[in-house]
């Protein structure tokens, strides 16, 4: 009960006013970075630094750092027949977000060309100069590229490593996700991780997806968003990595 009565009145302050030095090292003297860590170390880092706490968000960026594990699962998505783009390969990081990683999976299935696996509709090329503001809120372009992946509504929020380029993370609760064209220390600890694209060819179709003709479209709070004119529906399967390389391979030759 006491624990609630302290997330009740740690809620209500920072309702009331933005938490303030005093505050903040007040509630991190009492070990509010350990209890209420996700809110501490996002409104008060300095404070809970000052009072010895170690960032738990630290150890999820070195495991995503170290990159997928050895002989994973990789999530291959195809775009049309013609197209002349390489597969985008994804090693899939069940290290990071197990749950999220068995949806994608089950969802997908190693079902070769059958379906619509994922879907492409959001363009954003990494900016030639730094993006603008539209009032509070960072404008476009947002180097990335966004689409739909049947599987990923419901599952829950887990790995929330720094976005860094190449990471792939899902858009809050719902089918989106993002496959992320450069890093963006901006945005924090706030995406679910759950693959990562390394492969060079990979980001060669990202970046001509980037180049595709395109409609802008405001959002809530003034967002604006590059919509693709045609989306891209992709086919997919789940496959070892062995697979991808020797697939890769004869591509090649």
């Amino acid at each position: 009960m006491a624990g609630v009565r302290r997330i009740i009145a740690l809620m209500l302050a920072v309702s009331s006013a933005a938490p303030t030095p005093a505050s903040c090292d007040d509630w991190a003297a009492s070990g509010e970075c350990d209890r209420n860590a996700a809110f501490m170390w996002e409104s008060c880092e300095s404070a809970c630094t000052k009072h010895g706490f170690k960032d738990p968000r630290a150890a999820i960026d070195e495991m995503a750092l170290a990159g997928p594990p050895a002989g994973g699962e990789i999530l291959e998505l195809r775009l049309a027949r013609g197209a002349n783009l390489a597969p985008i390969r994804i090693d899939l990081r069940p290290d990071l977000s197990p749950i999220t990683v068995a949806a994608v999976i089950a969802a997908v299935g190693k079902r070769g060309d059958e379906g619509t696996a994922a879907t492409f509709y959001r363009n954003e090329a990494v900016p030639t100069a730094p993006p603008g503001q539209c009032g509070e809120i960072l404008c476009g372009p947002y180097s990335l590229i966004q689409g739909r992946l049947p599987g990923l509504r419901g599952t829950p929020t887990e790995g929330q490593a720094a976005v860094r380029k190449g990471y792939v993370a899902r858009i809050q609760d719902g089918d989106d996700f993002f496959i992320a064209l450069d890093a963006h220390a901006e945005w924090g600890h706030s995406f679910t991780i759950w693959g990562e694209l390394r492969d060079a060819a990979g980001f060669e179709t990202l970046e001509a997806i980037a180049r595709l003709p395109y409609h802008e479209t405001t959002g809530a709070g003034g967002t604006v968003m590059r919509l693709l004119d045609t989306e891209l529906p992709t086919r997919g399967a789940i496959v070892a990595a062995a697979a991808s390389a020797e697939s890769a391979l004869n591509r090649e030759l």
